[in-house]
């Protein structure tokens, strides 16, 4: 068996379910990673990989647009940097794995999530306060932050925070005039 040539098929957007589904379960990581981001895998499948043993294979899940929303929670709760930081970024998160995410330890996590541009208004306010410059920033240039927020953000401590809200093109005039005068 040659790694190269599974790993190949595993990637192919024409490959059937049924070819998928036996490589998802092969022996390497990187034929089960293939599988997990080849965008032609069944829900089904993508699900068996989100609850993979290797980080490398659950991060490529969490990125896949089939992953079933049932097992969002799980990877936003997961204990690897990379699978949350893949989890993040989705634009599906339902509030709950977004609450988990803003939680995270981690402030890459949280920036990840501050620049989703499907970032709920809950969420946007939880990360106004977050402790780290560079995860305000991140919301500060997030052109969905609500205008509250971006208001807020304006008046930061943080100077690359400000900047960030000026260049944000969802700002508010309003907010943008204020800014005139840092």
């Amino acid at each position: 068996k040659n790694l190269e040539v599974r790993q190949e098929l595993a990637g192919n957007a024409k490959a059937p379910d049924t070819v998928l589904s036996i490589l998802a379960g092969d022996s390497s990581e990187f034929v089960r990673e293939s599988v997990a981001h080849n965008r032609a895998s069944s829900e089904t499948i993508v699900a068996k990989l989100a609850a993979d043993s290797a980080p490398l294979v659950r991060t490529a899940a969490a990125l896949n647009p089939a992953l079933p929303k049932s097992s969002i929670p799980a990877l936003a709760a997961d204990p690897v940097l990379a699978v949350n930081q893949a989890t993040a970024s989705r634009l599906d998160l339902s509030q709950e794995a977004q609450n988990k995410l803003a939680a995270n330890a981690h402030a890459l996590v949280r920036r990840v999530l501050a620049s989703n541009p499907k970032i709920s208004a809950e969420t946007a306010n939880l990360l106004v306060k977050d402790g780290s410059a560079r995860v305000r920033g991140a919301l500060g240039r997030n052109p969905q932050a609500p205008s509250g927020v971006l208001k807020t953000l304006s008046t930061d401590s943080n100077e690359k925070v400000r900047q960030d809200v000026a260049q944000n093109r969802g700002a508010s005039k309003e907010v943008l005039a204020a800014l005139a005068g840092d």
